[in-house]
């Protein structure tokens, strides 16, 4: 019998940090066919350009991972991150590769089972995306190519509640009566405003939202199992 080792895992994001990118993706910007007059499109431009930036949290390419966290079945979390963030993401990323490869260094035959909210679509997504680019070898005991009825390897939250469509982490904790996202650190806080917090020099606040993410996705694992 294979021994599964369960892996819930959660990430956060930043947009871009390289100023070059974040000038082009500004005056990439394209105003709306109805905006003739050159200060407007300015304006435009101007007012669009910061959420354009941020989205690029979302996109491996460009964004940075800041946080990892982690636990194996009930254990603890665990959270890897630095103050300096672009700077030792590559050692986050490899810090996540270690860990699970020395986990399973000492069970031959064994198999991991990644358990997420969106990780598929998402954090494993980013996180290979993210190594490939860093020159970061990825760990070979995770099934990085796992479709979604893949459930032996991949276990995923959103698409097991709701299908394509999904549905909001915040949504199923309310639901079925965990606590919410935020309470652990005191503060109102989600994806769209992880950037504000390590702007502000916060990560630790992130890390620990982050760490309760991980905590709230095992227990509707295990409610759903």
């Amino acid at each position: 019998m294979i021994t599964r080792n369960n892996l819930p895992i959660d990430i956060e994001t930043i947009p871009a940090q390289d100023e070059s990118l974040k000038q082009l993706i500004a005056d990439s910007l394209e105003a709306p066919a109805n905006y003739k007059d050159p200060d407007k499109i300015f304006d435009w431009k101007r007012a669009n350009a910061d959420k354009a930036w941020r989205k690029t949290s979302f996109d491996g390419a460009y964004g940075h991972v800041a946080v990892i966290g982690y636990a194996w079945d009930d254990g603890d979390p665990v959270t890897l991150y630095s103050d300096d963030y672009v700077k030792d993401e590559p050692k986050i990323l490899r810090e996540f590769h270690k860990v699970v490869n020395e986990r399973m260094a000492k069970q031959p035959g064994g198999a991991v089972r990644v358990i997420g909210h969106s990780v598929r679509e998402f954090d494993l997504r980013f996180i290979r995306q993210r190594s490939i680019l860093l020159g970061i070898q990825l760990t070979p005991h995770i099934r990085w190519d796992a479709r979604e009825w893949d459930t032996a390897y991949v276990f995923d939250t959103s698409f097991q509640w709701a299908g394509r469509d999904g549905v909001k982490l915040s949504k199923l904790c309310d639901v079925m009566g965990l606590q919410g996202k935020g309470e652990e650190i005191g503060e109102e806080i989600d994806g769209s405003m992880v950037w504000d917090f390590v702007e502000r020099g916060e990560i630790a606040k992130v890390a620990a939202y982050c760490a309760g993410d991980v905590k709230r996705t095992w227990e509707i694992y295990k409610r759903m199992n």
